[in-house]
């Protein structure tokens, strides 16, 4: 009952997309990956890690099409793999695993860009107490070796939401971002609004 509003639907495609490229396959003590990379996709890299328990797992590929011919993990040579299939064994994955697939179609040049530094942003004065105690407990977490742990990262979800409320202001504020027709601005704003205040319900003691 808002003049504009987001459904989980919207989420489902490119979630779909991520689970097909790779099939991911969770055993109780391995993850199979099942590649199906399009054939006119000659390099991917994805930037956002799979979950495998506690562990991060980034995955590249290079080629266009073909059985599969050499894989690396952070750069050395892994030899768990077939011709269609490459098999992580939960205890031989590192806590941050970079995997890098040939295919025979042959290995193209890897792009290496380097991502933009972010600007820092003051939080907005009605979320910086919390923003405090957020970052405060994600700190906590990491010096207790516990950073990758739930709790952390919903304080780091939650802390990233604050600080998406204080860059739109500053992109409205400069021209940078279209403003909506009056009640469909103000729901826009409300929506970022509540989406932080829940998560910090429950981050925050």
């Amino acid at each position: 009952n808002q003049p504009i509003n987001l459904t989980y639907d919207a989420f489902g495609i490119p979630a779909a997309m991520v689970r097909g490229l790779f099939e991911y396959l969770y055993k109780s003590n391995r993850l199979i990956l099942l590649p199906h990379i399009p054939s006119g996709i000659m390099r991917l890299e994805q930037h956002d890690p799979i979950r495998f328990g506690g562990k991060k797992i980034y995955l590249s590929t290079s080629g266009w099409g073909g059985a599969i011919t050499d894989v690396t993990l952070n750069g050395e040579r892994w030899t768990n793999y077939s011709p269609t299939d490459v098999t992580l064994p939960f205890d031989q994955t590192p806590d941050e695993a970079r995997i890098d697939i040939t295919f025979s179609s042959g290995a193209t040049p890897a792009i290496k860009e380097k991502a933009p530094a972010e600007e820092k942003i003051d939080p907005p004065a009605a979320f910086a107490d919390r923003a405090a105690k957020l970052a405060a407990l994600i700190e906590q977490k990491k010096k207790a070796g516990e950073g990758d742990a739930y709790e952390a990262a919903h304080a780091r979800l939650a802390l990233a939401a604050i600080e998406t409320i204080a860059r739109r202001q500053k992109l409205q504020a400069t021209g940078k971002l279209e403003r909506l027709p009056p009640p469909s601005q103000a729901a826009a704003d409300q929506s970022y609004i509540d989406t932080a205040n829940k998560l910090c319900e429950h981050a925050l003691p």
